[in-house]
């Protein structure tokens, strides 16, 4: 009975031991370090012009344009940063085609512009406005600026990638005072 208690108390002594140095090892490596935030964001969008509204000039009665009178293709590239939970600010380019029905000597390159916006983000859904500046404009080297707005909400793909459906609503008023809706396809990566 005395060794059987001296094999146990030894066999426990050891465990005890073992067990011990295994937990002393255990906390003194490093814990694992948290993924890196991926704050950066870059988008491409494409959109089509549903309707614009121009107003009335001195020359020009106010109109309706849509797809049937005239097929305007909106693309963007930007680029942004999350700089809170819910706040990010972005730096788009956009430029605008018009692609049928266009008159003599009228550029399909309609306006080209830059967009500093600022976007708020609340799970898969978006909202942003800033100002759009227009180096060109009405299918001119002339310079417009308004404001613009989109919403949308965000359909994530994994590893950063995403898609969006989104609606966009400039409005311009140097030029001549517009107000155009476009859905648009927005493809995102975030880094």
């Amino acid at each position: 009975m005395q060794v059987s208690r001296l094999a146990a108390s030894t066999l426990l002594g050891l465990a005890l031991t073992l067990g011990g140095g295994v937990a002393l090892a255990q906390e003194s490596s490093p814990a694992p370090a948290p993924p890196r935030p991926r704050n950066w964001f870059v988008h491409a969008n494409l959109a089509v012009n549903a309707f614009t509204w121009l107003g009335e000039t001195s020359t020009q009665p106010s109109r309706w344009i849509t797809p049937a009178d005239r097929f305007i293709l909106l693309q963007q590239l930007g680029v942004g940063r999350q700089v809170h939970p819910h706040v990010r600010l972005q730096l788009t380019l956009q430029f605008v085609e018009t692609l049928s029905g266009l008159g003599p000597n009228e550029s399909a390159l309609s306006l080209y512009g830059a967009i500093p916006w600022v976007v708020f983000t609340h799970g898969r859904f978006f909202a942003g406005t800033g100002v759009l500046l227009a180096a060109r404009a009405g299918g001119k080297d002339q310079f417009d600026a308004g404001w613009f707005t989109s919403v949308g909400v965000t359909f994530p793909l994994g590893d950063g990638w995403a898609l969006a459906a989104a609606v966009q609503a400039p409005v311009m008023f140097v030029q001549r005072l517009s107000v155009a809706v476009s859905p648009a396809l927005v493809a995102s990566y975030r880094f």
